[in-house]
């Protein structure tokens, strides 16, 4: 292994500059680690909250919880809209003083292992160089989805995805159509509704949504909570209705008691939101068990479809011509503007990123079309080489997640700097055990039920973790050190 010019002997890249590259930059520092660069093709931090700036865009989870547990924030709300959370991960990277590690407006091209210098090659647009260790921070959700409807590319108004929220077209009293009804979807629906002439909501299927009580921080409140123990006191009462929520992962298992109450939770609020319209009540109810799509956590997405403006379209887009957007039936809408809101490709992990392996085999080859990790964080051949946000590790308290998962990498890198190794890497015989056992575990689940971004093309689930966060925070303790295998071979 190469010794730096700085003394220090592991030189880090971490790709991406969202939740997830944060959390490994100030968990390396954290450990002494402090020779990294963090790589983003974006001019700023944030990842899908740098790209996300459509209207209405917040997060889902309580903001204390969607927070990192080393940056104590003094939130405004108890859900975060799109600009305080981009502004946190600011307020993040400086606080702990890392911002001379990153650099925006890089994309990272590929990355390569030298089997004769054990040493990774690190190709971006401004050139390549060498890394000892290699972290992926791209997350799940940055690639976008772009339907291929016959005639898209024909439409004459402005069309554009959520991701890639068009900030110079105005909608006022245009019509406008918004296709997809996901989390995205219904934040969206209800801040185009109230200026739109015409909205077409187009809702291929539809999810099970539970109101998002919102509460506004007082000056006061704000000034309170900010501090140490009130802050962890919110954080946990936080968690704790995350872990009172999942039941052990019993929300997860169709027809459980926690699978049905939450389905009978949704049932009433569909009720409550459509009195005396038994037509919508059962256009928005779904069929299939809750958690089988992603729930949906919104208080203004069913009021926007009562109004007068709105029209469900309980269809998919069949195509699209000059002016107007066909549904499934044949008939024809006309409108100004086309708002994709069709998600993102979270089952193609990686697949915007070239990496090479021991022998030059890639990643994408080593996985074919059923991404897998231990832990989701590493794979066997791809020394000194870890994962956030990877295979299989969607669906609990990510945030926590991600840290847990920069901890077993800051672990795995001091271990191979004490014992002088060249590398480290999983071990083969615990990565095939360890996902024999997650297989079983998702076995039976509501992932299954239904068309979903769970799955890879196989038909496998890929994104999902079936447990709790706490089963995986004591996985990542327990398992960190059998798992890994040291490389002794020759260093340079």
């Amino acid at each position: 292994m190469r010794r730096n010019d700085n003394g220090t002997k592991a030189r880090i890249a971490i790709v991406g500059a969202g939740f997830a590259g944060i959390a490994a930059a100030v968990t390396f520092k954290r450990h002494g680690l402090t020779d990294f660069v963090v790589f983003e093709k974006s001019d700023g931090p944030g990842g899908v909250w740098w790209d996300s700036r459509y209207p209405g865009a917040e997060v889902d989870t309580q903001s204390h919880v969607y927070s990192f547990s080393f940056q104590r924030h003094e939130w405004s709300r108890s859900h975060a809209a799109q600009p305080e959370v981009q502004g946190y991960l600011e307020e993040t990277i400086d606080s702990w003083h890392i911002r001379s590690h990153f650099r925006f407006g890089t994309k990272v091209d590929a990355i390569r292992w030298s089997d004769e210098h054990s040493v990774w090659l690190v190709k971006t647009s401004a050139g390549e160089e060498e890394f000892d260790f290699v972290v992926s921070a791209v997350g799940l959700l940055n690639v976008p989805r772009y339907p291929d409807w016959p005639g898209l590319n024909d439409f004459q108004g402005d069309v554009f995805h959520t991701s890639r929220w068009d900030t110079e077209c105005r909608l006022d009293g245009k019509k406008v159509a918004v296709v997809g009804t996901g989390s995205t979807g219904a934040q969206v629906v209800s801040r185009v509704a109230a200026v739109a002439g015409k909205l077409y909501v187009f809702q291929r299927e539809p999810g099970w949504i539970l109101p998002k009580t919102i509460e506004v921080f007082g000056d006061d409140q704000r000034a309170k909570l900010s501090k140490p123990w009130p802050y962890r006191l919110r954080r946990w009462k936080a968690f704790l209705k995350v872990a009172r929520d999942a039941k052990g992962g019993d929300i997860y298992v169709p027809n459980s008691p926690a699978n049905e109450a939450a389905v009978a939770r949704c049932m009433n609020y569909i009720e409550e939101a459509f009195p005396g319209r038994p037509d919508l009540q059962k256009l928005v109810t779904p069929t299939y068990p809750y958690w089988g799509k992603r729930p949906v956590m919104d208080s203004n997405f069913y009021k926007a479809l009562t109004r007068d403006n709105v029209e469900l379209v309980p269809s998919a887009v069949a195509s699209v011509d000059e002016s107007g957007v066909y549904d499934a039936n044949g008939t024809k809408r006309d409108i100004d503007v086309l708002v994709l809101a069709t998600g993102f490709r979270p089952a193609q992990i990686l697949s915007q990123l070239p990496v090479f392996g021991r022998g030059g085999r890639s990643l994408q080859e080593e996985w074919g079309d059923e991404p897998m990790a231990f832990l989701g964080i590493t794979v066997p051949g791809f020394p000194n080489f870890f994962t956030m946000y990877g295979p299989n590790t969607n669906g609990a308290v990510v945030v926590y997640l991600l840290e847990q998962q920069a901890k077993f990498a800051a672990r795995s890198i001091k271990l191979v700097l004490r014992h002088h190794a060249a590398a480290v890497e999983t071990r083969r015989s615990y990565y095939e055990r360890y996902n024999v056992w997650l297989q079983k575990k998702l076995s039976g689940k509501v992932f299954d039920t239904t068309n979903n971004y769970f799955r890879s093309r196989s038909g496998r689930v890929v994104t999902q973790w079936p447990l709790t966060t706490w089963h995986y925070w004591a996985l990542s303790k327990l398992l960190w050190r059998l798992s890994s295998r040291l490389d002794r071979g020759a260093t340079s």
